[in-house]
């Protein structure tokens, strides 16, 4: 699994702020019983400098320190027990002053020796879903909430099968895409009119990716190649690197959902970056889903070079979407 970094850096930023917030916490509650019980604050300096005195002593002397250090536990023993004893009469709970974790596996820290902290991949999906969500409505758009009711059950002639079977085979297409999610798994090209679904099934897609903690990123043709356009004519060095850190992020992620391919202005940098964008990910073995209403046997070979066209034809899935325009069906309803 590979992070956003970008996601991540607000991910950690939140630990670090409650931590933050924790530690302030904790330091008010401590003034507050040095004040009220001083014997609790001589306590802790003495379990705090207690351990460094027996083994600066044994050095000096020359002496073995273990003896010293066996002692030091049962005597710290008795200052902790002493410590409860004294918070619970004052009405405070035993463990008051000590230092409050949401996790207790990772210590808020977001990471373990042998890596994320469950707590950090959870809060990295909640993250990255309210990143989607500016931009679709991934809380809605669930396939719970896909209907295929909304499709005609007469057969199309030109296709052979009616437009809610074929919307049958793509749903679970989509949902296979999702449960078998990995190296294996074939890039989707969604094709064919507006409104036929292929930007719900891909927040579909975004959604339950995203609980599982799979980084995604969504946007449209037009604002990525936006993105490649600012950074090959930027001027001034800091805008020059910082569109080249938006570029990383497509080549970098999970899986990236480009929508709406074909409604980006044509230009030898586009196409260029077109290729190079779909070439890197096969390459990385990162996913793609591309939405289109282009034909994808008439309009992308005209519109794009034959080294794309080849690549969309030989390394992704093909779902090709038929039928009416559901918007303007829920608008007539």
């Amino acid at each position: 699994m590979g992070f956003d970094e970008k996601i991540l850096n607000r991910v950690l930023d939140n630990f670090n702020k409650k931590r933050i917030r924790r530690e302030l916490d904790l330091a008010r509650r401590r003034e507050d019983v040095y004040r009220r019980i001083p014997r609790i604050s001589e306590i802790d300096e003495e379990l705090k400098t207690s351990s460094i005195k027996i083994i600066t002593s044994s050095l000096r002397g020359g002496t073995n320190p273990i003896p010293g250090l066996r002692s030091l536990r049962e005597y710290n023993k008795a200052l902790s027990e002493e410590k409860a004893s004294l918070l619970k009469k004052h009405g405070y709970t035993a463990d008051w002053l000590d230092l409050k974790v949401d996790c207790p596996f990772c210590g808020d820290s977001g990471f373990l020796p042998s890596g994320p902290c469950n707590c950090l991949i959870t809060a990295y999906a909640e993250e990255q879903t309210r990143e989607l969500s500016r931009m679709l409505p991934v809380n809605d758009q669930t396939f719970d909430t896909f209907s295929l009711n909304l499709y005609s059950d007469i057969p199309d002639p030109e296709q052979g099968t009616s437009p809610r079977e074929n919307m049958r085979w793509i749903l679970s297409a989509c949902q296979d895409f999702v449960n078998r999610f990995g190296p294996e798994t074939q890039n989707l090209l969604m094709h064919g009119g507006p409104g036929l679904g292929k930007t719900f099934l891909s927040s579909c897609i975004a959604a339950a990716l995203s609980k599982k903690g799979v980084s995604v990123i969504y946007d449209t043709a037009v604002n990525i190649f936006a993105a490649y356009e600012k950074e090959k004519f930027a001027r001034v060095f800091f805008f020059k690197q910082k569109t080249a850190y938006e570029i990383d992020r497509f080549y970098r992620c999970d899986l990236l959902i480009l929508d709406d391919l074909g409604t980006e202005m044509q230009s030898p940098i586009i196409n260029t970056a077109l290729y190079t964008l779909i070439n890197t990910r096969l390459m990385r073995g990162k996913k793609m889903i591309i939405n289109t209403n282009l034909s994808e046997k008439t309009e992308l070979p005209r519109r794009y070079s034959p080294q794309i066209v080849s690549r969309l034809r030989g390394e992704f899935l093909s779902l090709f979407f038929f039928g009416e325009d559901i918007r303007i069906k829920k608008n007539m309803w």
